[in-house]
């Protein structure tokens, strides 16, 4: 591809060379042989002795532990690769990914745009297209691969987003998690709406409980009772003093 390496590069190629021919379990002859050949088209040319350092360096860098590993983007650098030699390697230098935020917006927006062209982009939720359809649509005409459930949670955010936006759509456009319009009642606790949690929050905060109500009555019965152990135990101690005493008196 380049022809040969220059000043500046020459020393990390033979170096890079060497570390792959001994992760390839070739022998140090074999290493040395390579390396020279290489050194030899190198401009200019290479001495011996500056191809046994390099070997000797990178031998010893293939032993390193696996996170310590040379990767694509240090070769790169040692390599100096220009942008036309980028281009040949795509599998060194893959796009880069799109942000996860964007990506979903893109989802989202290829589901409104089939349920427009189908004529079922309305208010009315059962008249939209059946999940599972709408993920084969997705896969074959945008080729964005996902389960009929993504699909539904996608639903679930258009219509409240869409429809009734200010309200909390689960309860008053009976819309549950897993696209059932049937009713609120299919909704579990975690896609309550979050007017429905205040409300029971507050409702469950106003409510007292027994067992945080008499908590300081309990701390106060508890330090009582250890400071009457801890009498009697001083008293057993005295009357086993008291005891011993008597006893040796009695053999005086």
């Amino acid at each position: 591809m380049r022809g040969q390496f220059t000043k500046g590069t020459r020393h990390g190629a033979v170096w890079v060379y060497a570390l792959l021919l001994r992760k390839n379990r070739f022998s140090d002859t074999e290493i040395f042989r390579q390396c020279m050949r290489l050194a030899e088209s190198c401009r200019p040319i290479l001495t011996a002795e500056h191809v046994r350092r390099c070997v000797s360096s990178g031998t010893k860098a293939s032993l390193r532990p696996f996170h310590r590993s040379l990767s694509n983007a240090a070769i790169a650098r040692l390599l100096r690769i220009t942008g036309e030699e980028r281009v040949a390697l795509p599998k060194w230098f893959k796009p880069a990914r799109e942000r996860k935020s964007i990506r979903l917006a893109s989802r989202r927006m290829a589901i409104v745009h089939a349920l427009q062209l189908a004529g079922k982009w309305s208010s009315d939720r059962r008249a939209w297209i059946p999940a599972r359809e709408m993920a084969c649509l997705l896969a074959e005409k945008h080729r964005i691969r996902i389960s009929h459930v993504t699909v539904l949670r996608d639903y679930q955010l258009l219509y409240q987003q869409h429809f009734c936006p200010a309200t909390s759509f689960s309860v008053r456009c009976g819309f549950s998690g897993l696209g059932n319009p049937r009713g609120a009642a299919c909704t579990g606790k975690r896609l309550m709406s979050a007017d429905t949690r205040g409300v029971q929050h507050s409702s469950l905060a106003s409510e007292t409980n027994p067992l945080t109500e008499n908590r300081p009555q309990r701390k106060q019965t508890a330090s009582l009772r250890l400071t009457a152990k801890r009498c009697r135990a001083s008293d057993q101690h005295r009357s086993g003093r008291v005891l011993a005493g008597r006893g040796l008196r009695g053999r005086r």
